[in-house]
């Protein structure tokens, strides 16, 4: 079984000054080694990676047309993504939408500019306002925002949310995945705790401070790999607990974040620390998906089906190149002065660790964004008997394809893999 593991040796060179989320969040992944213990979790995970090619593939065909072809369709001229934190690498397709241009909203918090020449075509959208989500918007949902606000045509979704307001009666739609790993987490420290398989996690005895409310911690119990009694869901995102204890507690995070601000940043600590996903564990939440309440979905197909592969094309060109985005990144995040920052170095580290770990990846097939129907399924059978322990009262079934849809994926689009280790040096 993987454990990976984040040392503080070596890290430096790739820079500090990130300040830590106090909610839940979804930040860079740093993961510099991998133990294994075991047996494979996710296939290559242990293997290195080197850098995507900085060279953009051609747009797909059929997805854009030229500049002039963008004053009419069936599009939002002005299209409004709402994500569900300030701006991070996780973003990156999303900012590569907009062309050089862009301009931050310090007060309003957003950035917006004019749809890149290569995204332009008969859907319409002229240009792209990026809205930041989190505390920026008092810690609402990404679905409340968008109730509130019908200029908000996608948001930021995890599936285990769509599944859960789904059950309410309250549905939205999935409609392209922009992740296909939740960096969700439990951490340790190797110096307190020698855990190499899941259920060594309940062997510790050791308290798990956790987001109340958290569905995932319910499967976990379920499924022994953490016992009801080591249940503490006073963590509020605060590291005291961790500091007092001096590392014997397990905590939730995400592992695009705490691993790197605890073994370099965090003061009174800067060791490693272990983890591992809780997507490892066998709860396989799509996170971040680009989404959109269902009562809308009608009258948005024509729409969709000329967007959703714009989507697609856009975050496999980021991942091809990934700096002009990550630079607009760290640009809003500065404009916009909140305790919420990135480096460059956190942000090029969050694209290489987000290619090698599989957390942007293809998944089961090779399409990007698109969504595996058993996998959805076994998520819902979850989440259901969670939410029914929960609130009886909430009874009722639904179907993958009352929360996600692959209707406007264009199969052709797909993420180029990483070159194998050595390439490059036997090219040369």
């Amino acid at each position: 079984m993987f454990v990976v593991a984040v040392a503080a040796e070596g890290m430096a060179a790739m820079g500090s000054g990130t300040k830590r989320r106090g909610r839940a969040l979804v930040g860079a992944l740093v993961a510099l080694g991998v133990m294994t213990t075991g047996c494979s979790l996710i296939d290559g995970a242990g293997e290195s990676a080197s850098p995507a090619s900085s060279t953009l593939p051609p747009v797909a065909a059929g997805i854009v047309g030229t500049a002039g072809d963008t004053t009419s369709g069936p599009c939002p001229a002005h299209l409004v993504i709402q994500t569900d934190w300030f701006p991070q690498a996780e973003h990156g397709g999303t900012y590569q939408l907009i062309g050089p241009g862009g301009k931050v909203d310090p007060t309003g918090l957003t950035y917006s500019g004019p749809l890149a020449a290569r995204y332009r075509g008969a859907h319409g959208v002229q240009d792209v306002e990026i809205r930041a989500g989190g505390a920026a918007i008092d810690d609402r949902s990404v679905l409340q925002a968008m109730a509130a606000d019908p200029d908000i045509y996608l948001g930021y979704v995890n599936t285990d949310d769509l599944i859960a307001t789904a059950l309410r009666g309250q549905p939205a739609m999935g409609v392209v995945g922009t992740l296909d790993i939740n960096p969700q987490m439990l951490m340790w420290s190797p110096a307190r705790h020698s855990i190499s398989a899941f259920e060594d996690l309940r062997r510790t005895e050791a308290p798990v401070l956790y987001f109340p409310g958290s569905t995932y911690m319910d499967y976990l119990v379920s499924e022994g790999y953490v016992a009801k009694d080591q249940l503490d869901d006073t963590y509020d995102g605060n590291p005291d607990r961790w500091l007092e204890s001096k590392g014997d507690v397990l905590q939730q995070g995400f592992a695009t974040n705490e691993p790197f601000f605890y073994s370099q940043e965090l003061p009174g600590w800067s060791r490693p620390v272990e983890f591992f996903l809780i997507h490892w564990l066998g709860y396989e939440n799509y996170p971040q998906v680009l989404s959109l309440p269902t009562e809308r979905l009608d009258s948005q197909r024509d729409c969709l089906e000329l967007l959703v592969p714009v989507m697609q094309q856009a975050t496999v060109d980021f991942f091809a190149d990934p700096d002009p985005a990550l630079q607009a990144i760290v640009d809003a995040n500065t404009a916009y002065d909140t305790f919420w920052t990135v480096t460059p170095a956190l942000n090029q580290a969050a694209v290489k660790t987000m290619r090698q770990y599989d957390i942007a990846s293809n998944g089961s097939d090779d399409i990007y964004g698109n969504f595996d129907d058993e996998r959805v399924s076994r998520l819902i059978d979850i989440v259901t008997e969670v939410i029914e322990d929960r609130d009886p009262s909430v009874t009722g079934t639904i179907a993958v394809s009352d929360v996600v849809t692959n209707e406007f994926i264009d199969p052709t689009i797909s993420l180029a893999p990483l070159p194998a280790p050595g390439a490059a040096a036997l090219g040369s």
